[in-house]
């Protein structure tokens, strides 16, 4: 069981190790999307003028939901940080007696709280 463990950590690492060296920032993504809309909005026909306008006052429409998502990171701090939630944390990382069955916990924690709450399954 152990060789098969050092194996399997060890292809994980090479994976790893690979997937940093060799794939791009998600930021290149990002920017080949903005590059590839505006030069299909422009090809069927819409002025660069009007592409461009569109494209900053688009972002500016993104600023509501990007506050939305950062009060959630900041609440589910404040709460994950709050002694009885810490407590509980504390009580139910004693519960796994392995890294599978640690991942099998908070798995399924998660999936049953965002059930009722997504934003909280970040706690």
């Amino acid at each position: 069981m152990q060789t098969q463990q050092n194996i399997l950590q060890r292809f994980a690492m090479r994976v790893s190790d690979w997937s940093e060296k060799w794939f791009p920032d998600s930021y290149i993504f990002a920017l080949l999307g903005v590059i590839i809309v505006a030069i299909a909005a422009i090809g069927i026909g819409a002025p660069a003028q009007d592409v461009a306008i569109s494209f900053g006052d688009g972002f500016w429409s993104l600023i509501p939901f990007t506050l939305q998502m950062c009060m959630l990171i900041v609440v589910g701090y404040v709460v994950s940080v709050s002694k009885p939630v810490q407590l509980l944390i504390q009580k139910m990382a004693r519960l796994p007696h392995s890294g599978r069955g640690a991942i099998v916990l908070v798995a399924t924690v998660s999936l049953l709280i965002s059930l009722i709450n997504w934003a909280m399954s970040t706690v």
